[in-house]
């Protein structure tokens, strides 16, 4: 089993779509029975696939998380680190570099930060 709390990212998605996201080697079949079988939770209680997240939920799958296997955590971070602790780091990042990944980028300055961190 394994807990999420939704942070600002996912607020307003449908939880299906969420699950798609979090868990891509998952079958959707078996992602919609866990979702039919009461198996994934929101807030402790049963969700179902069109319910929306908001930030602050506590999702509850019976998946364990996984790390990407496309990302090694032997991947150097060439960009330097302003400040971090616990919860936050602040990175200077030149113009031009893609933060997220996606519209034709495979990885962003996120993945890549997640990689070399093993995150």
């Amino acid at each position: 089993m394994a807990d999420f709390i939704i942070g600002p990212d996912f607020d307003g998605s449908r939880v299906d779509r969420f699950l798609r996201k979090m868990f891509p080697d998952i079958p959707l079949s078996r992602l919609y029975k866990d979702l039919r079988r009461n198996r994934v939770k929101v807030n402790g209680r049963k969700a179902g696939g069109k319910d929306r997240l908001h930030a602050g939920d506590r999702v509850t799958v019976p998946y364990e998380k996984k790390q990407s296997i496309s990302l090694s955590s032997d991947v150097p971070f060439l960009y330097p680190i302003i400040y971090e602790d616990e919860e936050i780091a602040v990175v200077d990042k030149p113009g031009g570099v893609v933060v997220h990944k996606g519209s034709g980028h495979a990885k962003g300055l996120i993945e890549e930060f997640r990689a070399s961190f093993g995150l």
